[in-house]
């Protein structure tokens, strides 16, 4: 029986849209290298780029001529950061009597204490405490080759910051930063003002709070315990020193955990206080009394518990069961579980915390604040006090 074969037909139409798109993409590689060579290798952007000659595999590598160039232009502009920096940073050393003999005049690392920084051009001074180990009388300030003893010194018992006040005119003033514009691995850097040396460190965190008991998790919205977290422990040689962005902007001074000085008091703790020091009156911060959970830092919290947002600031009890205090202006207007989600606009989180916020704005001021109730969002103003 004769049998009848069908021949397969051959896709020749697939096959040559194959080719084409081969031979497109291996003309679109060498235009491409074309175009890096003759333009891109040329401009001052990619001036460091070149390709070697041909590998073993018959290919190009593409090389950055000169791999320090990047480490020589970082310490080129961290020498320039130093010179801007060093004239508004001063020594705070222990006050000597003077001798016949030069050499017991000088200051020693040993008479070293710390470091302050030029707030006015008129002598007033920011420090830590750290720095300030002595009383007004056995203590100095050496700026422009000079020694300076202090008229005033005050405390800001809340920070650790101190305000100190020297008789001398012109100072170069530091430029303060604002803590809520920096971002976790920003680059910093410690000054130490006796050696004059600048040491390195990355943002972990820039609103940090170490938590070992449950309580740790409820905090006040006068407190001012979040700081920044850096990711290198300093020894006790740094503690107190300034630190700042690679704008030249003084981000806050560095104190110590358990661990190490690894932590830094942001600057914005001082904004609402700066004038008040500055006039001679009490220091006071705007207060709204409350305490709350962040909810941004908790962990295992069921859905229905946070109702259902996983940011906001939750008001709740502390370790003494109050969670609203009597004189607060949000007292009989909100309640345990209530969540306020924002303050003017400003959502917050992790990074942004109530406290925070909060002194962004001055006793006597009203704010507006949205906040949930029984997953309903509904919004109050009220009076800073």
């Amino acid at each position: 029986m004769e049998q009848n074969l069908i021949k397969p037909k051959k896709n020749y139409k697939y096959i040559a849209v194959l080719a084409v798109v081969i031979m497109l993409g291996f003309v679109a590689g060498i235009l491409g290298e074309l175009f890096t060579r003759t333009y891109l290798s040329n401009s001052q952007f990619f001036s460091d780029l070149y390709f070697t000659d041909a590998t073993n595999l018959g290919q190009k590598e593409l090389i950055i001529r000169e791999p320090r160039k990047v480490v020589v232009e970082l310490d080129s502009r961290l020498a320039q950061l130093k010179n801007d920096v060093q004239p508004s940073v001063l020594g705070i050393f222990k006050k000597r009597k003077f001798s016949q003999n030069f050499l017991d005049n000088i200051f020693a690392p040993a008479d070293f204490t710390g470091q302050a920084l030029a707030l006015t051009s008129d002598g007033w001074l920011m420090a830590t405490q750290d720095a300030i180990t002595r009383s007004l009388g056995e203590l100095v300030i050496y700026y422009n080759n000079k020694a300076y003893d202090l008229e005033k010194i005050i405390r800001d018992e809340k920070t650790g910051i101190v305000f100190l006040k020297i008789n001398v005119q012109n100072l170069p003033v530091v430029k303060l930063a604002d803590v809520q514009k920096a971002t976790p691995g920003e680059q910093l850097f410690v000054f130490q003002a006796y050696y004059g040396e600048l040491n390195l460190a990355n943002i972990v965190s820039k609103s940090y709070q170490p938590i070992f008991d449950k309580y740790d998790l409820v905090n006040s919205s006068e407190s001012l315990i979040p700081k920044v977290l850096i990711n290198k422990n300093f020894s006790s040689a740094l503690k107190g020193a300034a630190v700042f962005n690679l704008q030249g902007e003084v981000l806050g001074f560095l104190v110590a955990d358990n661990e190490g000085y690894n932590q830094i008091v942001p600057v914005n703790y001082l904004n609402p206080i700066v004038n008040q020091v500055l006039k001679g009156d009490k220091i006071s911060r705007p207060y709204l009394g409350i305490n709350y959970i962040n909810l941004s830092r908790t962990y295992n919290l069921k859905e229905s518990e946070g109702q259902e947002t996983p940011k906001g600031a939750m008001i709740w009890s502390n370790k003494n069961g109050v969670a609203i205090n009597e004189d607060s202006p949000l007292f009989g207007k909100l309640a345990k579980g209530d969540i306020i989600l924002s303050l003017e606009n400003q959502q917050i989180d992790a990074e942004n915390d109530l406290s925070l916020l909060l002194l962004g704005y001055k006793s006597g001021q009203e704010i507006r604040l949205k906040y949930l109730r029984d997953n309903k969002e509904t919004e109050i103003s009220v009076i800073i006090k």
